[in-house]
């Protein structure tokens, strides 16, 4: 039996395909887009990039993905985007199927088979692990499960029979029949940062602000939260919130270019990561699969025009000019930018005096 996150590497060699090998069948509750470029990239967190910017080559293993959880809203709005992305750029070696809302049970296994290319069972496992981030033991979140071999034959039986029953996540009326607004944190949206109670324990928490604190004024366009106002950008809403040298060398996010979620008071989940630069978690923290992500929620909640620029009194008139993330004692995330918990900000204040 492998204990997650005990044996890193023997979770590795699961997901590493042997000679002979060409496709794993994977039945899982609940899936993330990143573990499937993990898995697809032989486990190099190195690579790990944007579902955007994803190719396969004929390096990379078939993946037949069923995700059984999803009639309950296991699958986010950010991660449907990326297995989406992910799926057509593959040309259909790579397919992700999700259960529907009217099938008569979902399903909660976790299991995988390795097939060869005449489709002969090779290898398999079961147990605890979902294929996520923290199933797997890959991020920050420390979260024990389990994998044992099993007799692969059957378990490849078993992962072909629900196939069968899963809709495709490129189908077109796939919104339509499968639920994608809840998240993989479930209850963990209905936190009150208001009032300061919440029902998950706060491990640490960082301020990040959305203007140079350095040199006393707003980014200007190419920077920061402006990051996409100047030519040649796909869309002016880009930005990235700059991450301070001592946190980015420091072990508060996953290292770089790993993406993870967030919760946000307002309920909205996103998917962040660190990139660029020499520090462990990078130095610029950004949407995943597409920086205007961030730049459209952050307008959205000041009330700036999207494509707009985002200065110092815009930050100051909504009532915060920075955001506060915490990370959560079980490895999660989350966000407040609330006007109704900040505090005052001199500095801001005083550039605008000037």
């Amino acid at each position: 039996m492998i204990v997650i996150p005990d044996n890193p590497e023997a979770v590795r060699n699961i997901f590493q395909s042997a000679p002979g090998e060409s496709a794993l069948h994977v039945v899982t509750g609940y899936a993330s887009a990143t573990t499937v470029m993990w898995i697809l990239h032989g486990g190099d967190d190195s690579k790990l990039g944007s579902a955007s910017d994803f190719e396969f080559d004929s390096s990379m293993p078939r993946l037949q993905l069923l995700v059984g959880m999803s009639a309950t809203g296991s699958v986010t709005r950010e991660d449907h985007l990326a297995f989406q992305q992910i799926e057509l750029a593959s040309h259909g070696q790579v397919q992700i199927r999700y259960v529907e809302s009217d099938q008569d049970r979902d399903i909660h296994s976790k299991l995988f088979a390795w097939s060869d290319p005449s489709m002969k069972a090779t290898r398999a496992w079961a147990g605890s692990a979902n294929l996520t981030m923290q199933g797997l033991g890959i991020s920050t979140q420390r979260q024990e499960n389990h994998l044992h071999p099993i007799p692969c034959d059957e378990a490849l039986k078993y992962a072909l029979s629900r196939w069968q029953s899963g809709i495709s996540c490129v189908a077109d009326d796939v919104l339509s029949r499968v639920p994608l607004e809840s998240s993989r944190f479930g209850a963990a949206t209905n936190f009150d940062l208001v009032s300061g109670q919440s029902e998950f324990e706060i491990e640490e928490s960082k301020d990040f602000y959305l203007y140079s604190r350095r040199k006393r004024q707003s980014y200007s366009g190419g920077a920061g939260v402006n990051w996409g106002i100047r030519q040649n950008r796909m869309s002016q809403d880009e930005a990235y919130i700059a991450i301070p040298t001592d946190i980015g060398q420091s072990d508060f996010f996953p290292t770089k270019n790993t993406p993870f979620d967030i919760v946000c008071d307002d309920g909205e989940i996103l998917m962040l990561r660190g990139a660029s630069g020499s520090a462990r978690s990078g130095k610029d923290l950004s949407t995943w699969p597409t920086n205007a992500t961030l730049g459209t929620y952050l307008r959205r909640r000041i009330g700036v025009p999207y494509g707009g620029l985002i200065r110092i009194e815009d930050l100051l008139r909504y009532g915060r000019t920075y955001v506060t993330i915490s990370r959560l004692k079980n490895g999660d995330y989350i966000l407040d930018f609330s006007n109704k918990t900040s505090k005052r900000d001199p500095i801001a204040e005083s550039a605008t005096r000037e």
